[in-house]
C-alpha cells in the first residue's frame, strides 16, 4: 500500500507539472486525469484476468466482493495521493520553456527517398520487432521450463534495452535528416 500511495503521488505531481509546462491552470482537472485514466486501465486489465480465472475455474481466483474492495480501495488510495501530488506539483514555479521559439516560418525542404514514411516506418518497425520477438521467445521457454526466476530479470533487461533501442533509431533517423541536409546530396 505504501508504494500504491508514493506511485499515485509521484503520478499526480509529474502530470500537474506536465500540464502546467503546458499551459493548463486548472490543477482539479490534471489531478483528476491522473487519479481516473492509469486506474481505469489497470481495473480493465485487471478485469480480464478475473473473467479469464473465473471462465477457468481457477483456483487462486478470488470472490467478487474481494474483488470489488480492492478495487475500490485502490481508487480511493490512488485518488488521494494523485490530488495530493497534483497540488504540490502546480504550487510550485512553471518550468521554463528551455528554446525560445523563432517568429520566422521556413519551409520543410524535400526530403530524400530514405526518408518517406513508407521506408522508414517499415525497416525501424522491423528492428524493434525483431528485439521484442526475441524477449517474448525467451519469456515463453521459460514459462514452459518452469523458470519464473530468470523470467521478470530479463523481462526487465529486455525493457531498458526496448527503450534504448527506441532512442537510438530516433537518433539515427535524425543524424539521416540533418547529414542530408547538410551535405545536399
Amino acid at each position: 500500500m505504501v508504494i500504491l500511495a508514493l506511485y499515485g503521488y509521484l503520478n499526480g505531481y509529474v502530470t500537474s507539472r506536465t500540464l502546467k509546462f503546458h499551459g493548463t491552470t486548472d490543477w482539479n482537472f490534471s489531478a483528476f486525469l491522473s487519479s481516473v485514466c492509469l486506474p481505469l486501465l489497470v481495473v480493465s486489465a485487471l478485469t480480464f484476468e478475473l473473467i479469464f480465472a473465473f471462465m477457468g475455474r481457477s483456483a487462486i481466483r478470488y470472490s467478487f466482493k474481494h474483488n470489488i474492495l480492492r478495487i475500490v480501495g485502490w481508487y480511493i488510495l490512488n485518488g488521494i495521493m494523485c490530488f495530493i501530488g497534483a497540488y504540490k506539483g502546480y504550487i510550485e514555479k512553471a518550468t521554463p520553456n528551455p528554446v525560445p521559439l523563432g517568429k520566422m516560418v521556413r519551409p520543410i525542404p524535400e526530403q530524400p527517398f530514405f526518408m518517406h514514411l513508407c521506408i522508414i516506418i517499415p525497416v525501424f518497425g522491423f528492428i524493434q520487432f525483431i528485439s521484442m520477438y526475441a524477449e517474448f521467445t525467451y519469456l515463453v521457454d521459460s514459462i514452459f521450463k518452469s523458470h519464473m526466476y530468470a523470467m521478470f530479470g530479463f523481462l526487465l533487461l529486455n525493457f531498458v534495452l526496448q527503450g534504448v533501442t527506441i532512442a537510438l533509431l530516433s537518433c539515427v533517423q535524425t543524424y539521416m535528416q540533418l547529414s542530408y541536409q547538410n551535405h545536399e546530396w
